[in-house]
């Protein structure tokens, strides 16, 4: 009997995890097939669609907020009719945002980006009554994925880090500031790196928090976001080889120098192309500063 029930259970549990066809016609996913929902956050949606218009793309669906009253929810989700927004800095700007102006300046940034020669998803569409954006399906690794592949050596990632210094200061000396950058976003495309210039071959992803700023803290606010970010993975990776076995303090060791040279690595690059590399190093040492004392400051705190 229970191999009966097995048996039928199966196809009902294949079933629902296959893609399928939305039929809703007020969906922002109708008439696309093989929709595969990815990645579901706070406030965003990331679908993963086969074809539009005959190409592989992934859908960016900004989540609505139900328990907002409905004016407040449309006017929310409106883009403005005209006007530029107000340039301010990370800290004011990323609160002040709805959600219609996030997705606009989502979608100037990655198209200031592209028009600068760096690798960003390719726009296909935007559906400004439903938030979402259509955009290219880009294949590659993560740089996350290749450090933890290289957590006790990063001298085989000297180009990937190298590049990802080139983009990230050509982006601010642009004015462009992503404001979420973690390793999980920068995607190195590790095939096409032969044929393609230098810091082609790194794609930058999800701009939904991008701001325009030419202030020296907001760019030093990213760098100490992937810094922070970089630091934690390898904090994780330290965990996996401690409960692995093995010598631990060499390993631990290892991978404190290994992630301290990546970063540094990338810094080289960045300051290299970069034409105000300067007053962003200063800020960038100043909110690192800031942290360390944070962080002594909460670990007292939980001490005491």
């Amino acid at each position: 009997m229970s191999g009966q029930a097995a048996a039928a259970a199966a196809p009902a549990a294949a079933a629902a995890d296959s893609p399928k066809l939305v039929e809703d016609a007020g969906d922002p996913l109708h008439g696309l097939p093989d929709c595969k929902l990815i990645s579901q956050q706070v406030k965003a949606r990331v679908w993963e669609c086969a074809s539009f218009c005959g190409r592989p793309c992934v859908i960016k669906e900004s989540s609505s907020r139900p328990y907002r009253h409905d004016c407040f929810r449309a006017s929310s989700r409106k883009l403005p009719a005209g006007g530029r927004l107000k340039q301010a800095s990370f800290r004011a700007s990323s609160r002040k945002l709805p959600a219609g102006g996030r997705l606009k300046q989502e979608v100037r940034s990655m198209c200031r980006l592209r028009k600068l020669g760096l690798r960003v998803p390719a726009l296909y569409y935007v559906d400004a009554g439903s938030s979402c954006i259509y955009m290219e399906r880009v294949q590659g690794t993560s740089l996350q994925q290749l450090l933890a592949q290289h957590s006790s050596d990063v001298s085989g990632l000297c180009a990937e880090l190298a590049a990802v210094g080139r983009l990230l200061a050509v982006m601010h000396d642009s004015g462009v500031v992503h404001g979420d950058l973690t390793a999980s976003k920068l995607l190195v495309q590790q095939q096409q790196q032969q044929q393609q210039q230098e810091g082609a071959s790194v794609v930058l992803l999800d701009l939904g928090l991008s701001i325009s700023s030419s202030y020296p803290e907001d760019k030093g606010v990213d760098l100490l976001l992937l810094l922070q970010d970089m630091t934690q993975q390898q904090q994780q990776q330290q965990q996996q080889d401690a409960a692995a076995g093995g010598d631990s303090e060499a390993s631990v060791a290892q991978q404190d120098e290994a992630g301290v040279k990546a970063f540094d690595v990338m810094l080289d690059s960045y300051k290299k192309h970069s034409k105000q590399w300067s007053a962003t190093f200063n800020k960038f040492a100043e909110a690192r500063t800031k942290a360390r004392q944070s962080s002594k400051k909460a670990a007292v705190a939980a001490g005491s």
